[in-house]
């Protein structure tokens, strides 16, 4: 299999149309609702598809091969620091605007009870695919994994001893021979998703 293979394995075409559908729809809403400007990138919105989804995920994850200070700089012309991949793929502006209007969810389903209601599908989606793609083998390893996070966030954690002392936090479940994750927990304060008559708690 190859890698791209793998990853539509995981974020599959289903998958891909939802986020496809809750981004074009949340576009629409917001040149419904804002008093556009003359210059504003949503004047010119088209609706994504799932083949430029694809290829938008794709620089996202390419981002953390060549880090840079600002998103303006993967597009850069100067040539000291040349990326010219992410404009042979996708505008800067497009890739603005998508960014802008990237969703998860349907905002009519807001659920204040849930702190992941905005991503609760996609997650609940890849956890499903993790448990039913592989067969872990004997050795299985439960860790606490902080994901850098520096933004304004409810149950953003700080733990001092970490390396990003800043960040989201996560129960995981993986293989300890290939380090697939199996399953995960994100913690988001005391309605996390473990039940609250389990013995063993955190």
């Amino acid at each position: 299999m190859s890698e791209m293979d793998y990853f539509t394995a995981y974020f599959d075409k289903p998958l891909m149309e939802y986020i496809v559908q809750e981004t074009n729809k949340y576009a629409a809403d917001l040149i419904d609702e804002e008093e556009l400007s003359d210059f504003s990138r949503l004047q010119r919105w088209q609706d994504t598809t799932v083949r430029e989804m694809y290829v938008f995920l794709a620089l996202c994850m390419l981002m953390k091969h060549c880090v840079k200070q600002v998103i303006d700089h993967y597009w850069s012309k100067d040539h000291t620091v040349p990326t010219p991949m992410f404009r042979k793929y996708m505008s800067r502006d497009r890739f603005a605007i998508i960014l802008r209007c990237l969703h998860f969810a349907n905002d009519e389903d807001r659920n204040d009870d849930d702190g992941l209601w905005e991503v609760r599908y996609v997650l609940n989606e890849l956890i499903g695919k993790y448990r039913d793609f592989y067969v872990p083998a004997q050795k299985l390893v439960i860790d606490e994994s902080l994901v850098l996070f520096k933004e304004r966030l409810t149950f953003k954690q700080y733990i001092p001893p970490k390396r990003h002392r800043f960040g989201l936090k996560f129960f995981v479940l993986y293989d300890y021979e290939t380090e697939i994750v199996l399953h995960m927990i994100m913690y988001t304060g005391t309605n996390v998703d473990i039940p609250a008559n389990d013995q063993h708690g955190f």
